[in-house]
């Protein structure tokens, strides 16, 4: 009799292959360094600086439980955007290593993602895509999961729409 539940020690290799087939939108994730962000009318925080931790695949999508609203920030009313955004496991493509022909051999470590930490859709093969590209997206609740095939991030427009 097995002690280790009722799924075999594998099973996560399983459902990522099928999962990562809906991850249509290239993202990049990076880490606030600490330092001291200021408001500037009319475009919202600005001036804080970002270290790059993630490049890879990942899939953007409404978050529908918990929906879009409305914020007053310094006197200006934004709308806000709430999205769930999914990355894999194992696709970091910050720190791989690429052979002559500048394929990935290797991928990077994935790396710890917390709140406040930054999103943005850099490209995506989803057809009505193009607005979310436009949007920095700032990290709410990086959900912690026993999952081993996926990491959920919940995450909203800050209060800056680029371009």
């Amino acid at each position: 009799m097995r002690a280790t539940g009722i799924y075999h020690p594998l099973f996560a290799t399983h459902p990522r292959p099928g999962l990562e087939t809906s991850m249509t939108d290239l993202i990049e994730i990076r880490k606030p360094l600490g330092t001291a962000a200021q408001w500037v009318p009319g475009a919202g925080m600005d001036g804080n600086d970002y270290e790059l931790v993630y490049r890879g695949i990942g899939r953007v999508q409404p978050n529908i439980d918990w929906r879009a609203r409305d914020r007053n920030h310094s006197g200006e009313l934004n709308a806000t955007l709430a999205v769930r955004v999914q990355t894999p496991f194992g696709k970091n493509e910050v720190g791989a290593v690429r052979d002559v022909d500048d394929n990935i051999v290797t991928y990077g470590p994935d790396p710890l993602i917390a709140k406040d930490y930054m999103i943005n859709v850099i490209s995506s093969e989803a057809p009505d895509a193009e607005p979310l590209m436009k949007y920095t997206f700032i990290i709410r609740n990086a959900v912690q999961a026993s999952q081993k095939w996926l990491r959920t991030f919940l995450a909203d427009t800050g209060t800056r729409v680029i371009g």
